[in-house]
């Protein structure tokens, strides 16, 4: 099994984004893929301006 992190939104934010409203976890992704699903790895993730 190979293991996943995940960022979720633990509590909604009212104004300013705090790290206390996300919480990281892990869990067991399963390398046994359903004909036609791949798995994929990201190396790199942005956000920028004009996606707000």
């Amino acid at each position: 099994m190979v293991k996943g992190k995940i960022w979720t939104l633990k509590t909604m934010f009212d104004g300013k984004v705090q790290t206390s409203n996300f919480e990281l976890v892990e869990e067991e992704v399963s390398d046994k893929l359903k004909d036609g699903e791949f798995l994929t790895e990201a190396l790199h993730w942005t956000v920028d301006p004009y996606m707000r």
